[in-house]
């Protein structure tokens, strides 16, 4: 592959930089938290640098950045409902600055900033090539930076939701197709030579199918060669003040928006006067080149200026335009395979499984990744994630979890429990007794009161983390299935582990 490149460019004699997937100056962690714009505040406002936050959708980026802006943070902001213009000039302030990027995954590309200090991922992304890719965005400068997950399951329909839309099942696919040609009176066996509209929202009252399954549905047409989709016919909205001029323009100076502001003035200097006695037609992309801010944000602000009873707003019918450039097919005959949509559908919530997984591991978060890939791990972990270090930084609170104890003291601890039972309990129940909130009911073999409580003045995310580290390192074991219990592995006796685990 190497030579075919430098062939294809035509390099005499290049010098060629190889380089694995492994990116030892990545701290990889993941942190289960529901309160996550707070967490992001917080680490934020605690390290210094510039950093990526990473959301699933534009109005995750748009609640990140105005919270972190309405905070004091210097927050910018990427993702395709702004205009060009604005991507531009956030792109280029913030590889010129230490600021915070909030983006969908539309930043990044090309995009090479070396003192990128973090990446947090508001919500799990779809596979790990995504995350790998855009967490790597972090410490290009060889320095050390920190990859960090904001994890909960909840987060999981998030991405459910974009797989199964992205590949409608076959009685999703027929229903949609057979109703939309239904409402355009589009007989079976005959074909049409104008262009056909019909919106969205008619075809979702037919079936009962959200947007993103029935575009895909649209999209997979136009791929299999039956319809040609046309760019969007921007149908017109309605907009009238509902105040006199005297209070719009106190509404002008008083407005903290900036994008309400833009929207306001440019709706005042398009119809002066005549816009607060009668309803004017706008077109959304017009209004948002004027007011220089992104459809999505113009859509948003009105809807906004119309709830705090400034403007009348009424919002365009969408609409999708298309040629048909074949004869409607009986369901049955359709060229479409449905085998194949739903292997890719399943390969999909396959590599969503494969990112579960990394959130939940209690090994080293690095080796997860590149044994992914098919490379080379690191000998007892990288030593730089969460799972490979006695305290991982916290998000949520203090910048790491900090403890009077040492990692000597509390492994050295651990062990000797483990020991002095032989291996009789599980995990959570090692823990909870060492942290004196066991039931005695749970530990029917017998209680242990020289270690009940002995690790209760540290922090509980301390003492779980003390204990994967020493599974992941294979100083300690799982036993069984259905009730797993842990003990002393037999490649390291009790005393040798003690002293091996306690550095």
């Amino acid at each position: 592959v190497q030579d075919d490149i430098v062939a294809q460019l035509k390099m005499r004699s290049p010098r060629v930089y190889i380089r694995g997937f492994s990116r030892e100056n990545l701290s990889f962690q993941v942190l289960v938290e529901t309160a996550k714009t707070q967490s992001i505040l917080n680490h934020v406002s605690k390290h210094e640098g510039s950093g990526i936050v990473y959301a699933a959708t534009r109005k995750s980026v748009d609640e990140i950045h105005d919270f972190l802006k309405s905070r004091g943070v210097n927050a910018l902001r990427y993702h395709a409902g702004l205009t060009e213009s604005e991507r531009t000039k956030s792109q280029t302030e913030f590889l010129n600055s230490d600021r915070v990027m909030v983006a969908t995954n539309a930043f990044g590309m090309g995009i090479n900033k070396p003192d990128v200090r973090f990446v947090i991922h508001y919500e799990i992304p779809g596979t790990i090539e995504a995350y790998y890719q855009e967490a790597g965005r972090a410490g290009r400068d060889g320095k050390l930076a920190e990859c960090i997950l904001l994890f909960h399951k909840r987060d999981l329909a998030v991405q459910d939701y974009f797989i199964d839309t992205l590949y409608p099942t076959r009685d999703e696919f027929i229903q949609t197709y057979t109703s939309i040609f239904d409402a355009l009176s589009v007989a079976v066996g005959s074909t049409r030579d104008d262009y056909l509209t019909i919106s969205t929202r008619q075809i979702s009252e037919l079936t009962k199918l959200n947007a993103r399954t029935i575009d895909s549905v649209f999209r997979i047409l136009s791929q299999r060669g039956l319809i040609q989709l046309m760019p969007s016919i921007s149908a017109n909205a309605y907009v009238r003040a509902k105040v006199d001029m005297g209070a719009y323009k106190r509404a002008i100076e008083k407005t903290a928006s900036h994008d309400s502001k833009a929207v306001l003035d440019t709706l005042l200097r398009l119809y002066g006067s005549a816009f607060f006695s009668e309803e004017k037609p706008v077109r959304i992309d017009e209004l948002g080149r004027k007011a220089e801010i992104g459809p999505s944000n113009v859509s948003r602000t009105l809807s906004i200026l119309q709830r705090s009873g400034i403007i009348e707003y009424k919002p365009p019918s969408e609409g999708i335009t298309f040629r048909m450039l074949s004869r409607r097919e009986e369901p049955e005959r359709l060229p479409v395979d449905f085998q194949q949509l739903s292997l890719l559908r399943e390969r999909a919530h396959q590599r969503l499984a494969r990112v579960v997984g990394y959130a939940k591991t209690t090994g080293c978060r690095s080796n997860y990744i590149l044994d992914y890939f098919g490379a080379d791990e690191a000998e007892g972990g990288c030593g730089n994630c969460d799972n490979c270090t006695i305290t991982s930084p916290y998000v949520g609170g203090d910048s790491g979890i900090e403890s009077a104890r040492s990692p000597k003291e509390i492994h050295t601890t651990i062990l000797a429990l483990v020991k002095a039972t032989d291996g009789r309990y599980g995990r959570t129940t090692y823990c909870k007794i060492l942290l004196e909130t066991a039931d005695k009911k749970e530990t029917s073999g017998g209680w242990i009161a020289e270690f009940s409580g002995a690790l209760k003045d540290v922090p509980a995310q301390a003492v779980y983390s003390a204990f994967d580290f020493l599974l992941t390192r294979k100083y300690l074991s799982r036993n069984g299935l259905v009730y797993p219990t842990v003990s002393i592995t037999a490649e390291h006796p009790a005393e040798s582990t003690l002293q091996g685990a306690a550095g």
